[in-house]
């Protein structure tokens, strides 16, 4: 029932025009290429026993979100063509995992195979969206993950998983199958909670899809 509801929050959602265009700087996909090149440089994992590394995104700067700016200093920076107000999340777990994570189909150990370059995931937020960038991950018996994959985020630790940001409609998409793109591929956990939320205090579905709609 909540895949069900998920589905039918998403198609209401996509109907509205949820990416709207950037007072200033670049677009999504620019702003998507430009953290494609920044996340190439990385650093030796200490702890992984993969032969992983970890992006400097993590060792450094210790956040999984890519660096953007707000509306309001993107506006008054409207001449600076390479600011972006665009939220993006980079996720890839493997090498933050002190054992690796295995393959859920056969249990051997998972390796990076670098990011996915096709695009990006686009989550509705009640704050605007955000695009979430993935790695493929693949075992030695070439079977083949996004690092977004529920059945990946499930062989995570707890506190792990909770920093991922939403709830996507499909939890374990073959990457090699479909490129990825900035459409719309799931729901924050504040607009997930709020439904819920809802859902607790008796309202009916088309009220709780209305309520967000109107966010």
């Amino acid at each position: 029932r909540s895949y069900e509801l998920l589905q039918k929050l998403i198609g209401t959602l996509t109907t509205m025009d949820t990416v709207s265009a950037p007072m200033a700087g670049l677009s999504v996909e620019d702003t998507f290429e430009a953290h494609l090149i920044s996340l190439a440089g990385r650093a030796a994992s200490p702890s992984s026993g993969s032969g992983s590394d970890i992006a400097s995104l993590y060792s450094v700067l210790k956040t999984f979100w890519l660096p953007s700016c707000s509306d309001y200093l993107g506006f008054t920076a409207s001449g600076n063509q390479s600011v972006t107000t665009h939220r993006f999340f980079f996720w890839d777990p493997q090498p933050l995992v002190f054992n690796g994570v295995a393959c859920a189909v056969c249990t051997a150990p998972l390796t990076n195979r670098g990011r996915i370059t096709s695009g990006a995931l686009g989550v509705y937020d009640l704050t605007g969206p955000f695009y979430i960038i993935g790695c493929v991950y693949a075992c030695t018996n070439d079977h083949v993950h996004a690092s977004t994959d529920e059945s990946v985020r499930r062989a995570l630790p707890q506190s792990l998983q909770g920093e991922f940001p939403a709830l996507l409609l499909d939890n374990d998409r073959c990457v090699t199958r479909d490129g990825w793109s900035s459409e719309l591929r799931g729901v924050s956990r504040a607009v997930w909670n709020l439904v819920q939320g809802g859902l607790r205090a008796g309202l009916e579905v088309d009220i709780i899809l209305r309520v967000v709609r109107a966010v």
